[in-house]
């Protein structure tokens, strides 16, 4: 673990201008295209000793995308070294229905620091939970913009969003060359929610809903979010609730907040430095019995503006109040949970089902669906590269060892492949039924 990490509150951050950070033409981007590091020794795919790593990795997302592991964590975490970063994608390209599954659907981390590619799966618990003190948060800000015809113009440019990606910079104090004309984008987060002026480059305030596997890493996760955008995230909050696995016992009802926010202050030699300072630790607002317990989270309308939109209202505004009672986040979370549980009961609200249904024509048994189609192909894919890598002479068809002859009656290699590539599909399809 980065050193510079473990001490986020202890570490000093550079001021950044908030107007050369937060250019007005361009918004929050939702799913941006990755940027991984540069590759320090590049090597021709062809010819390339491919990471256990990175393959272990694509396997589970495959898994994931076709719904064939459905027990993953909502908090996933897998060391991946940077140049194994810049692999993956690289073999992603290679399979273009898994890389745009992955851009545009799978929630992830990277983290340049520290080396990791965590996994976000979060349950309806946290979804349901967030949503509705999301809500909250907009309908004070709401009741704010109503009272000032000209506080409701920067109000309105206020947005929330879930399941974007934030794109960071480092925490390291130095990079390599062929890195630092790059190093605003080495990391990217996809937070849970967010609030974003528009035209900003980066959020003002994001959320996370935060669990076991998520607790431990919640404090860098702050940090990194601080310092990686200069200070452009004012405030980020943890919601940390306990989950319980599907048919086991709850462990604890308690549920607690934590709030992290940029400050500038002054060192020992009495220059404006930036940190990142912890303002609430682990506050309870939830008892271990699931009473409410008395507080609020407490905002203020600074902490949802740049520091460029907030120095043109009156010094009065910044102060605005916004908070939710520990009795409303306690309320949230029992609704929450009630949701998963009918979910996991099956009960609730439902149709009758008909006595009888339509009878569905269907394809004939020599076309699969494309659904099918693309698991096997992806499966197949996996065999054969796996079989070109163990067998040491292996040399693409025509290359590396001079043109390859037929023998005698026998079928060309890559027409014999397709016909067994169709083969291969077709009798799984049969055995599937």
């Amino acid at each position: 673990m980065s050193q510079v990490a473990l001490s986020a509150v202890k570490e000093f951050i550079p001021v950044v201008d908030a107007a050369a950070s937060s250019p007005t033409d361009s918004g929050v981007e939702p799913r941006l295209p990755p940027s991984p590091p540069l590759s320090s020794s590049p090597v021709s795919i062809a010819n390339r000793q491919w990471s256990e790593a990175v393959s272990k990795l694509l396997r589970l997302l495959r898994s994931l995308r076709d719904g064939i592991w459905t027990e993953q964590l909502p908090w996933d975490t897998h060391p991946l070294l940077r140049e194994e970063y810049t692999e993956l994608w690289e073999r992603l390209e290679e399979d273009e229905d898994l890389r745009t599954w992955v851009e545009h659907k799978l929630r992830y981390d990277y983290d340049y620091d520290t080396q990791h590619f965590i996994i976000r799966m979060p349950t309806r618990l946290h979804e349901k939970f967030i949503v509705r003190v999301v809500a909250r948060l907009r309908t004070q800000l709401d009741a704010l913009a109503s009272t000032n015809a000209e506080l409701r113009k920067v109000i309105d440019a206020i947005h929330e969003e879930g399941s974007w990606t934030v794109p960071l910079g480092s925490t390291a104090e130095s990079l390599p060359d062929q890195e630092s004309e790059r190093k605003d984008s080495l990391s990217r987060k996809s937070p849970d929610y967010i609030f974003a002026y528009k035209g900003a480059r980066w959020p003002s305030l994001v959320l996370e809903v935060s669990y076991s596997q998520k607790r431990k890493d919640l404090d860098e996760l702050a940090y990194s979010y601080i310092r990686g955008s200069g200070g452009s995230i004012k405030a980020v909050v943890g919601l940390d609730v306990e989950y319980t696995q599907p048919r086991k016992p709850a462990k604890s009802k308690e549920a607690t907040v934590s709030v992290w926010r940029y400050r500038v202050e002054q060192d020992d030699e009495r220059e404006e430095v930036g940190n990142c300072v912890q303002d609430a630790k682990d506050d309870t607002f939830r008892s271990n019995d699931g009473d409410a317990l008395q507080g609020s989270l407490a905002f203020t309308l600074a902490d949802f503006l740049p520091s460029g939109i907030l120095r043109t209202l009156p010094t009065a505004d910044h102060d605005l109040p916004i908070t939710i009672p520990f009795s409303h986040l306690t309320a949230d979370l029992a609704e929450a949970e009630a949701a998963l549980a009918a979910t996991r009961s099956r009960t609730g609200l439902s149709n009758t089902p008909p006595k009888k249904w339509a009878k569905r024509e269907r394809e004939t048994d020599e076309e699969l669906d494309t659904q099918r189609e693309r698991k096997y192909k992806a499966l197949e894919d996996v065999e054969e590269r796996k079989a070109a890598q163990e067998d040491a002479d292996y040399a693409p068809f025509g290359q590396g060892h001079g043109t390859v002859q037929p023998v005698e009656g026998e079928v060309e290699g890559p027409r014999r492949m397709a016909v067994l590539r169709r083969s291969i599909r077709r009798s799984r399809a049969q055995e599937e039924g």
